[in-house]
C-alpha cells in the first residue's frame, strides 16, 4: 500500500491512498492453467477413443469421438444418463462396474441415438475432484474386431473340416489299397485262362 500526498490547491483531496499489488505470479498461473486445459482438450479431441467424464452415471463432459460414436453432438450428451447409452440387458453390469470402481477393460453393448446396438470395449477409472467422485471412461467401438473374430472362427472351422475330410479320405484310401493288394495276391494262385 502506498500513500501519496498531492500538493495541489485545486484538488479536493489532499491525500490519496493507493493499493498496488503484484499479480504477475497469479496471472502466470492462470495462463498456465488455461494452456494446460487447452492441451488436455486437444488431446481428448484428437484421440481415436471416446472419452467421457461422469458423476454418478451422468455425463459431465464428452469428447467429439465419444459423441460421434453414439451419433450425438457433444453438447447433447451433457447431463445424459449413461444408462441411455447402454443396451438394457447390459445396464446392471455397467452400473455395478461404475459403482465398484472397476478399472479393467470389459466388453458390453452400447446403443446409438438411432437405436442401433454395437459392441464396445470400455475402461474406466474413478477419481476425486473438488470434493466429488468422478469417473473417466474411455470406450472403443469393436464392431470390426468382432467381425474379424467371426471370420477367423469361420476359417478355423473350415480348416478343421478340411483336416477331418483329409483324414477320412486317407483312411478310406488305406482300405481301398488293401483290396487291390489282396486281388494281386489271389492272382498269384490262379492259372492264366481260369475264369476266376
Amino acid at each position: 500500500m502506498v500513500r501519496l500526498a498531492i500538493p495541489s490547491e485545486t484538488s479536493k483531496f489532499r491525500n490519496l491512498l493507493v493499493s498496488i499489488m503484484d499479480i504477475t505470479t497469479r496471472k502466470r498461473a492462470e495462463d498456465k492453467l488455461r494452456e494446460s486445459e487447452k492441451r488436455f482438450r486437444q488431446l481428448t479431441e484428437v484421440a481415436s477413443d471416446g472419452v467421457a467424464v461422469t458423476e454418478q452415471g451422468i455425463c459431465l463432459e464428452v469428447n467429439r469421438p465419444f459423441a460421434q460414436m453414439f451419433g450425438y453432438e457433444a453438447a447433447e450428451m451433457i447431463g445424459m444418463p449413461v444408462s441411455n447409452l447402454v443396451a438394457p440387458e447390459c445396464e446392471e453390469e455397467v452400473r455395478q462396474k461404475m459403482l465398484s470402481g472397476y478399472e479393467k477393460p470389459y466388453e458390453t453393448i452400447a446403443v446409438k441415438k438411432d437405436g442401433r446396438h454395437f459392441p464396445i470395449e470400455a475402461c474406466g477409472k474413478s477419481f476425486p475432484s473438488g470434493g466429488r467422485m468422478l469417473r473417466v471412461t474411455a470406450i472403443r467401438d469393436i464392431t470390426d474386431r468382432k467381425k474379424m473374430k467371426a471370420e477367423i472362427l469361420k476359417v478355423q472351422k473350415l480348416e478343421s473340416l478340411g483336416v477331418l475330410a483329409g483324414g477320412i479320405a486317407h483312411d478310406f484310401n488305406n482300405i481301398l489299397t488293401a483290396i487291390p493288394g489282396n486281388i494281386s495276391l489271389a492272382m498269384l494262385y490262379v492259372k492264366p485262362g481260369n475264369e476266376l
